[in-house]
């Protein structure tokens, strides 16, 4: 996407493993322009800005990858909570 972040301090917010590998995924809060995005055709048709139920309508219209729903859940649930423990939680 020609996006320059660094990562190697980061890790995943969590790991998809299957027969052939796994997937690792990364969340990531920016304020990016999508019309400074280089998109390589190969890999990636279109870019734009979705929300959790546009993402989930799209999955089951087939215009999107077609992931697992509650996959796409659990990566928007990812992108605001890092890790397992809520420190706010009060024991």
């Amino acid at each position: 996407l020609g996006l320059d972040f660094d990562l190697s301090t980061e890790r995943p917010a969590f790991t998809v493993n299957f027969r052939e590998g796994f997937d690792d995924f990364y969340t990531l809060t920016a304020d990016i322009d999508l019309s400074e995005i280089r998109l390589q055709e190969e890999e990636v048709l279109e870019v734009r800005w979705a929300t959790p139920e546009e993402v989930m309508t799209m999955i089951r219209n087939g215009s999107f990858i077609p992931y697992d729903e509650g996959l796409m859940q659990y990566l928007f649930f990812c992108k605001d909570h890092r890790g397992n423990w809520d420190d706010t939680l009060e024991w």
